[in-house]
């Protein structure tokens, strides 16, 4: 067998610690994919329990109730069964990724391949393997299907955490990716804080993503997980430290270093540092990304354990040509980020706000060390956003008889991609105007929830997109925002982020 699935009674010791030895031994496999041998004679509530009491967490029913599915779930694929999967969804901070990586420790202490990841980590990971079959087998059909099927023989149990489908261009990929992976036999477990009926609900044409979610519901269980706090910020003094937001009066003057952040320093266990040096990071497909100035701990014992820490100024981490390929490769390659002068957001900016929400989210996810300093507060830097779409307040998930009594009209947007030729050519876009439209004094477009939610009158024509002469508008500034569901699926990455840079504040 394989070396690092031999048995080991060191259930005592730390299991970061023991993946980071394996790891180094073989760079080549993730931390994660690691099986924990040493764990194998604990449940998986014994692992919950543990994690519990180390980290701080508050035990509740419905975090009970989910480590039993998960464990029926376990001992059916130990059976070499196939069960169906499990979709986990609720607000933020209930526990779901916690009980993600408790499944995933559970599945690889038993010799079971589980690829755990996050959802922008699943969706490279994609494009990626389709990219690589696409240069092999140039001019052939059915790739995406090809590549889950191959998907399946590595990793038969899917994990991926905070799923939530925003651009046709993710909706597409994980409906023609995940229906044959299910065919193939592939389990899925996923977290998200949307209800699964809800997924894509302002997205384009969410017609031809609707199938996929009868899918979803035959090939996994869905359960809500419900919890009115946010446990994080409990917890936040005794788990494990994950950076510092400094803003107001608090910010460091001057050009910001590695020795403003002093948790970090305590972290890295260092006092000195060299001089920040330029440094290309590669980011995936061929491409690098270039970062100005990177601190590298000296290690003479071993300088493969040397630190990298990097520092950016908002613009150049999120006014660039930059996206969710750029921040993993980032995460996976530097130890700690330093990020400056993040705004508040005005309500034309939403574009770069969406983007720092996925570069934290990358962040968050591989457990790096996050410094920021903010020109305002974390209630603050979004509050335009929630303002625009839900006010003070994040509206209330439908009823039941509310979904069914939406006229169709309302679900499927004002925006439309026809199939006919238009004048520009044959493929294109077409929306419905808004009721109002606002324009900032640079003549950028903004939209605002209560010009959507207005009765339709006369006039109000669909035109096409290339002749509408709007300046910096995008898709998703006019993608619908008619009902609650869509309000709430474009709030929930606002709030979540603003959570997480509380439990920044926290520390």
């Amino acid at each position: 067998r394989p070396p690092w699935t031999a048995e080991f009674s060191l259930a005592d010791r730390g299991t970061t610690a023991m993946q980071l030895a394996f790891h180094r031994l073989l760079p080549g496999l993730p931390c994660r994919s690691l099986p924990c041998r040493w764990q194998s004679g604990m449940s998986l509530r014994q692992l919950y329990e543990r994690r519990s009491t180390s980290e701080g967490y508050v035990p509740d029913k419905c975090q009970s109730e989910v480590i039993s599915k998960l464990d029926d779930l376990s001992k059916s694929l130990s059976a070499s069964q196939a069960p169906r999967g499990l979709y986990l969804y609720g607000g933020v901070g209930t526990g779901k990724t916690m009980m993600l990586d408790l499944f995933h420790e559970s599945l690889t202490s038993k010799g079971i391949s589980c690829d755990r990841q996050h959802f922008h980590g699943f969706l490279k990971a994609v494009d990626t393997s389709y990219h690589k079959m696409r240069m092999a087998k140039r001019g052939q059909s059915n790739l995406l299907a090809r590549c889950a099927e191959e998907y399946v023989q590595k990793h038969r149990v899917l994990a991926f955490d905070e799923a939530h489908v925003l651009n046709i261009g993710d909706a597409l990929l994980i409906k023609a990716f995940l229906e044959p992976y299910f065919k193939a036999g592939g389990v899925v477990v996923a977290t998200s804080n949307v209800a699964p009926d809800d997924l894509y609900a302002s997205g384009v044409n969410r017609e031809t993503f609707m199938p996929f979610i009868d899918t979803l519901r035959r090939s996994c269980e869905f359960y809500q997980m419900k919890g009115r706090e946010d446990y994080r910020l409990r917890t936040s003094q005794k788990s494990q430290l994950r950076g510092t937001y400094y803003w107001g009066d608090a910010k460091p003057s001057g050009d910001v270093t590695p020795s403003d952040f002093p948790s970090l320093m305590e972290t890295m266990e260092c006092h000195d540092l060299p001089k920040a040096e330029a440094m290309e990071i590669d980011v995936g497909f061929g491409r690098r990304l270039t970062c100005p100035h990177i601190w590298t701990t000296p290690s003479a014992a071993n300088p493969a354990t040397a630190k990298k820490i990097a520092r950016f100024s908002f613009d150049e981490l999120c006014r660039r040509a930059t996206g969710p390929s750029e921040w993993l490769g980032l995460a996976e390659n530097l130890d700690a980020i330093l990020v400056t002068e993040v705004p508040r957001f005005e309500a034309h900016d939403e574009d770069a706000a969406r983007r720092f929400i996925t570069f934290i989210d990358v962040v968050y996810d591989h457990k790096r060390f996050l410094g920021i300093t903010a020109r305002t507060s974390p209630e603050e830097i979004f509050q335009e956003f929630i303002s625009k779409y839900g006010g003070d307040e994040m509206p209330s998930p439908p009823s039941p008889e509310e979904d069914v009594a939406k006229p169709e009209a309302v679900l499927d947007g004002r925006i439309r991609m026809p199939s006919h030729g238009m004048a520009s050519g044959r493929h294109g876009m077409v929306f419905q105007r808004p009721k109002s439209l606002k324009y900032t004094h640079s003549g950028g477009y903004v939209t605002d929830a209560s010009a959507a939610t207005q009765p339709e009158g006369p006039g109000e024509e669909w035109v096409e997109w290339s002749a509408t002469g709007l300046k910096d508008a995008s898709v998703f500034d006019l993608s619908p925002t008619g009902t609650s569901t869509q309000i709430r699926d474009k709030l929930l990455p606002f709030i979540r982020c603003q959570s997480r840079l509380k439990q920044l504040v926290a520390r």
